[in-house]
């Protein structure tokens, strides 16, 4: 027969393991992944390209995106494009710096806008355009690798993307 005082010392071990679990769930970090890349067009050795980013929040708090950066490793090759607003503000026209006849319109609601702000247990995405220079070239095709940082208000980093992607004209998921 189970006694009181050992319901109690299990209704307490119960107690501890569900608080470490909160715990844990309450301090997990932001999940960042690039859902899909689009070559939108090239000039030179620059190429205007899309980036679809989703920021995952699977912590039980909130957490918010002040600012955004992409770069290549140990390098200055990746910049933002020109933005030009149209459209009472609805549509944001993105070209290369160099040749403003490659670009791409963005709708408001498509385009990641800082501060962004992800809730518990959700996810948030949107679409960045980025220029990269000195991309190399395997069998023809274009590769490079990206580096994603998301950073908080602080400048502290809470989410980090890092792959290679084949710039081609069409989608890659």
């Amino acid at each position: 027969m189970i006694t009181p005082n050992i319901l109690g010392i299990l209704g307490f071990g119960l107690a501890l393991a569900l608080a470490a679990l909160e715990i844990c769930r309450y301090h997990k970090g932001l999940q960042l992944r690039v859902r899909q890349i689009d070559l939108i067009g090239s000039s030179g050795d620059i190429y205007l390209v899309l980036l679809l980013l989703t920021f995952v929040n699977p912590a039980l708090v909130g957490k918010t995106v002040y600012h955004v950066a992409v770069g290549k490793p140990n390098k200055k090759d990746v910049s933002r494009p020109n933005y030009q607003y149209e459209g009472g503000h609805r549509i944001a026209r993105v070209s290369l710096t160099n040749d403003v006849r490659i670009y791409a319109d963005l709708e408001a609601d498509e385009s990641l806008e800082v501060p962004l702000d992800i809730l518990p247990r959700q996810s948030q995405s949107g679409w960045i355009a980025v220029q990269i220079a000195n991309v190399e070239k395997v069998d023809g095709i274009p590769k490079v690798r990206l580096v994603v940082y998301a950073y908080d208000v602080s400048d502290k980093t809470v989410a980090k993307f890092d792959g290679v992607f084949e710039l081609k004209t069409h989608s890659i998921s």
